[in-house]
């Protein structure tokens, strides 16, 4: 390498800049997501990649610069949350249900429909936001995977192994019962089913130690999920 050779990093960002533009030029993108701040990152890696102004669609503001008009048109939802999976989920209802003057705004942006949304969020659902198609998500197959009391099937079929577990409805009496018989001396770990979406940030999952009677977990639990997933503690 030449001494007056760029640093190795920017040499791989230009690379794939260049491999990417093609992707992006003139294209436009509706980017929802709980944070504009954030959304204001990516808008400006997309328009570096010759896209065009974006549509940002976020729950709240955030901490920090928000992006200006000439970046990208935003609107805020004004959308909160507890945690950041009763905010995703609260989010994600917004995005379905989005107000009459947000659509014609969004229209107006993009009259000819060809835009294409990006959910900037780990836990984010392949379905549309305002007719725009979703693009970069998850295919449905991997999200269902994604369900605690439906990996075991997956992993037995490809023939992984794991450690035993029962999945058990959200009964505080099943679900003690199972606990009693998996634990190996280091408690057991109960999860939520996905029955109001993917969960995340470990918000729907519990471990409950030896000694601990895990009824607050339970209390918990029975309150976002009809089954749960119960094996041991694992060093």
């Amino acid at each position: 390498m030449n001494p007056s050779d760029p640093p190795l990093p920017k040499q791989a960002a230009d690379y794939y800049t260049q491999l990417l533009r093609p992707v992006f030029s003139g294209r436009k993108f509706l980017l929802a997501g709980p944070i504009a701040v954030a959304l204001g990152g990516l808008a400006q890696r997309l328009v570096r990649l010759g896209a065009q102004r974006p549509f940002l669609l976020a729950g709240s503001e955030g901490t920090g610069p928000i992006p200006s008009p000439e970046q990208a048109k935003l609107r805020v939802l004004g959308i909160q949350g507890a945690d950041v999976l009763s905010e995703h989920r609260r989010l994600q209802r917004a995005l379905d249900n989005l107000p009459a003057d947000v659509r014609r705004a969004i229209d107006a942006w993009d009259s000819a429909g060809t835009a294409r949304c990006v959910l900037a969020s780990p836990l984010a659902e392949s379905r549309p936001v305002a007719q725009r198609e979703p693009y970069g998500t998850w295919p449905s197959a991997w999200t269902v995977l994604e369900d605690k009391v439906r990996i075991d099937a997956f992993w037995d079929a490809a023939g992984l192994p794991r450690a035993a577990s029962r999945i058990v409805p959200a009964d505080y009496r099943a679900i003690r019962a199972a606990a009693d018989t998996l634990d190996r001396g280091g408690g057991t770990v109960w999860a939520a089913d996905a029955r109001d979406g993917p969960n995340g940030g470990g918000l729907g999952l519990r471990w409950v130690r030896p000694g601990d009677d895990g009824r607050e977990s339970f209390a918990f639990l029975s309150g976002i999920a009809d089954r749960v997933r119960v094996m041991p503690f694992l060093e």
